[in-house]
């Protein structure tokens, strides 16, 4: 009894100071936590700015295009030749009043949702032979702003206003609601646009103003339109801040607050207290920020961006826009991000509590009662297991139990997967065998693969087959996750493809009725990448379709290495009825065709760098005189040099194509 007071005060020790222990390991955690927290908080903001880039990218180049085109058009001997021969020119009409003119009366087949309306002063009779082709070039932007509206989310209009006294606005309201007035020349939206203003004729911004329905407020992007060398109006988008509110809610993190600020930051564009609300009047900071942080606003915008600021009891961050004059600003106070870290980790905590308490309870009460044997007995469990002789559970305490029938079960399970091994071996070398092994070298072209697979079996594949009308197809693939499933994907792609391909010979719709295919009862939601090409070995004309899957490398004989241009297209299995584009090309003799998987470039050293796509063109670069057999087990022993030790991660596969039409001897594959 004295043995057992004393053994119970050593656990009782034992325990407090574990759970101290665990406390300051806990406090040490959260120390460690909330400097990791800052970094992962500066990235997603990095992230966040590279969402708002894209889009306010997006915006900038339609800006571009429509200036790109009005430009070309207005000077186009076309446009000129056949100024107000058009539909929509043959629409406008005076008003009643005889003070402007507009495009009020649209009928079939035009609608009125393909169209902006087109008002201006003065009367049509009045327009000299210049502004007529204006006016025409204006309404054949029509088409351009449909395009633009449908393509991206955030356009609330777009127009084309003239130095000449008219605009046209997208999309159409009738002139009674929005009509040309001579104050709009004297707008930000115009002015920023005027030689003297924009001498580089690009692309600007305005604040936020109220649209056309006077609803909401937008923003305009727009650009300047010259005819040769005259100033003649500017084109722009409107967009809606409610979109970009909508987006700006989507930052990935929960304490803080993130906003979006105009050039000066005078207005708030963006900010969580906006979201789901019609914007009619320009806001300030200080409308949805509390005093501190609007004091701390001046100090943040003058200090550096992209790093995370100490503000006191504030952390702080901005930066800047790269598409547009805007300002990406967070605020978060340091109890919020300690209190989300101590939420985040106090489960693990009382897990760990609760966990010590009954394990030195469980471990008390088998001290108590016969330990010794029956821990003897469970030695002679093993033994007997080891023999292999059929086994019955000896009679022990009942919290031993289940170890001794955990010990049989993993002596089972171990019987088992060793069964499993020899099947994967077997499907392994099932895998390897439908893979072409024997390479054609012919006089015009000599084609070599290599695969070698992440795990037993792999997703990746390589195939290549003469078609019937003579010219060859060949194709490389990779199909999404890793192992068996893959495996299995992969030989139901491989089949489905060459099957079609011989059917159908053109790359783009071999691709989508493949596609179709894979869609059908894909409960799974696998993918596979692909490219896929036709090669006439005649003339070297290649035409290839491409699903996703990394670009092929090109080999000139001249030396110069460079990447096939792509398609476009989405990976097959993802979503039916897709149609794929096709390219083509002409490959001249001695050029060299390198395919591979994105485990060639995705390869990982110990030090976590990735083999990367200038490192393959590195090895690529001076090795055109190589076989295609050289070539591939070049890049794939390279790959593997750089990997060093670090286990491999993907599927690393590649398919060599050589073109030599002129030679006159077999090269070795």
């Amino acid at each position: 009894m004295n043995f057992f007071r004393r053994y119970n005060r050593i656990v009782g020790s034992a325990y407090v100071v574990l759970l101290l222990v665990s406390a300051a390991f806990f406090y040490v955690q959260i120390e460690e936590s909330y400097d990791r927290e800052l970094l992962v908080i500066e990235d997603r903001l990095v992230d966040h700015g590279l969402v708002l880039d894209f889009i306010t990218r997006a915006t900038t180049s339609s800006v571009q295009s429509l200036q790109g085109w009005a430009e070309a058009a207005i000077v186009s001997p076309e446009l000129r030749a056949g100024a107000g021969a058009s539909p929509l020119f043959a629409r406008l009409s005076d008003a009643a009043d005889g003070g402007y003119f507009h495009l009020d009366d649209i009928g079939p087949p035009i609608s009125q949702r393909q169209v902006g309306n087109l008002t201006g002063q003065g009367r049509l009779a009045d327009l000299t032979p210049q502004a007529r082709v204006e006016v025409e070039m204006a309404l054949r932007l029509n088409d351009l702003f449909a395009d633009t509206a449908e393509h991206l989310p955030n356009v609330a209009g777009a127009f084309y206003l003239s130095v000449r006294a008219f605009r046209n606005a997208y999309p159409w309201r009738p002139s009674t609601a929005s009509r040309f007035q001579m104050a709009q020349l004297d707008q930000p939206f115009f002015r920023l646009g005027a030689p003297g203003v924009n001498k580089a004729r690009t692309v600007y911004w305005t604040e936020p103003t109220p649209g056309d329905d006077r609803r909401e407020l937008v923003v305009a992007s727009a650009a300047p339109v010259y005819e040769d060398q005259d100033f003649r109006g500017v084109v722009g988008i409107e967009l809606t801040l409610d979109y970009l509110n909508r987006v700006n809610a989507n930052f990935d993190y929960d304490a803080g607050e993130v906003l979006v600020l105009a050039s000066g930051g005078s207005d708030v564009l963006a900010h969580p207290d906006l979201l789901w609300q019609a914007m009619t009047e320009r806001v300030a900071p200080d409308e949805v920020l509390d005093a501190t942080r609007v004091r701390l606003l001046r100090k943040l915008l003058d200090g550096p961006a992209r790093t995370m600021r100490d503000l006191g009891d504030v952390l702080a961050f901005h930066q800047g826009l790269e598409f547009a004059p805007w300002r990406l600003v967070y605020f978060v106070d340091k109890s919020e991000i300690v209190a989300a870290l101590i939420w985040q980790r106090a489960p693990q905590l009382a897990l760990l509590f609760v966990g010590l308490t009954v394990l030195l309870l469980v471990t008390v009460r088998l001290t108590r009662q016969e330990f010794i044997e029956p821990a003897s007995k469970l030695v002679a469990h093993i033994d007997r297991h080891g023999t292999g002789e059929e086994i019955e559970m000896p009679r022990v305490p009942p919290g031993w139990r289940p170890w001794f029938a955990q010990i049989s079960e993993t002596f089972e399970e171990n019987a088992e997967l060793a069964g499993i091994r020899q099947e994967l071996d077997v499907a392994h070398r099932m895998q390897l065998s439908i893979l072409p092994t024997d390479f054609p070298d012919r006089p015009e072209m000599a084609l070599f693969g290599q695969m070698r697979a992440a795990k037993s079996v792999g997703g990746d594949f390589y195939d290549f087959f003469e078609l019937p009308d003579g010219r060859w197809g060949f194709v490389i693939a990779d199909v999404s996750g890793k192992g068996v499933p893959a495996a299995l994907f992969m030989m139901i792609s491989r089949t489905l493809l060459k099957a079609t391909a011989l059917a159908v010979p053109a790359p783009g719709e071999c691709a989508r009725r493949v596609n179709d295919l894979l869609c059908q009862e894909n409960d799974a939601m696998m993918f596979v990448t692909l490219f896929y090409g036709v090669l006439d070995a005649g003339t070297g004309e290649l035409v290839y379709a491409n699903a996703g899957h990394n670009p092929p490398c090109v080999m000139r004989s001249d030396g110069q290495v460079e990447m096939l241009p792509g398609t476009e297209g989405v990976a097959l299995g993802v979503m039916d009825d897709l149609d794929y584009a096709e390219s083509r090309m002409r490959l001249a003799p001695g050029d060299t065709l390198f395919c591979y998987t994105d485990g060639v470039t995705e390869a990982i050293n110990p030090g976590q760098e990735e083999y990367a796509e200038h490192r393959l063109l590195g090895v690529l670069d001076g090795a055109g005189a190589l076989s295609a057999r050289d070539l591939a087990n070049r890049v794939v022993d390279d790959v593997e040099r750089f990997a060093e030790s670090e286990p491999q991660a993907d599927d690393i596969t590649c398919l060599v194509l050589k073109y030599r039409p002129t030679a006159v001897a077999s090269e070795a594959a």
